[in-house]
């Protein structure tokens, strides 16, 4: 990810989970994205499946629906979260350079309609 003002890199935790999480990820890896690490709920969720075969730093956090500050890799610019049923806290959002950026899954045009 490209970022115009710096003309540097932006590095991203990813923290999204299963069929949508690995999607996003092999997309973000096709497009250049430096991902620093990946945030889940389960070690054996498919992003961390994918985040593996491709070297990339996993974390797997305690509980499902808080993603603490520890979760969030060093020298991340911003957490990308979509999809993503758990609640990052102030203090791991402080741990991003820009914050972090997503959406609830209900507004994921897969989940729309269902619940």
């Amino acid at each position: 990810m490209s970022c115009s003002k710096t003309g540097g890199t932006l590095k991203i935790t990813l923290l999204e989970f299963r069929y949508f999480g690995a999607t996003a990820f092999k997309r973000l890896v096709k497009e250049g994205v430096e991902i620093a690490a990946v945030v889940v709920p389960q070690a054996d969720d498919r992003l961390a499946t994918a985040a593996k075969a491709a070297g990339i730093a996993v974390i797997v956090f305690d509980d499902p629906k808080i993603v603490p500050a520890s979760a969030i890799a060093e020298g991340t610019g911003r957490i990308v979260a979509a999809h993503a049923r758990a609640r990052v806290t102030p203090e791991a959002l402080a741990g991003s350079r820009l914050g972090g950026i997503g959406y609830p899954p209900r507004f994921c045009r897969a989940t729309l309609g269902r619940g």
